[in-house]
């Protein structure tokens, strides 16, 4: 199963939502960071022992493995444990050859992560038209849309539920 959470305009707690999610996610879960315009899941989040997190593994790693039919067991070997319990597939730093390699792979992502047994939370960031993180939102069991608590979010949330 994903779960994904995402904005429509600016980004506004959906990595903060996405991590209390998987702080409370009953089973097997990963928060897989999807958000194109890049993650600081790497920088926020620490190992149990108090230290950042390792350069390596990423979503570059699974995006490569996806991409060549290699279907992992369990996606947890992707996944970095973290001092809040919650298993994390962190970004890249996004460098632009990365980001291309990723932007072309999330079908192959989705449906890997659609067939692993536990549940996967994805940070979509910004849902907008051209996401290229669009397919795991297509492939999602739930999309939970975020927004600001105005008129103006309001309006953006509905059009981009609609869409």
């Amino acid at each position: 199963m994903i779960v994904s959470v995402c904005a429509d305009k600016g980004s506004p707690g959906v990595t903060t939502t996405a991590v209390a999610l998987g702080m409370v996610w009953p089973g097997e879960r990963v928060l897989l960071e999807a958000d194109p315009s890049g993650g600081d899941l790497a920088l926020r989040m620490r190992s149990p022992e108090g230290q950042l997190l390792a350069r390596q593994p990423t979503v570059r790693a699974l995006s490569v493995d996806a991409r060549s039919g290699a279907i992992p067991e369990s996606l947890l070997g992707y996944a970095h444990h973290t001092s809040l319990g919650v298993p994390v597939i962190p970004a890249t730093d996004m460098r632009t050859e990365d980001f291309t390699l990723i932007a072309r792979q999330w079908p192959a992502v989705a449906s890997v992560a659609d067939q692993w047994t536990g549940t996967v939370i994805a940070d979509l960031g910004r849902l907008q038209e051209g996401n290229s993180a669009g397919p795991l939102a297509a492939a999602s069991t739930v999309v939970l849309l975020i927004g600001r608590a105005t008129p103006e979010g309001f309006y953006h949330l509905r059009e981009r539920a609609s869409a």
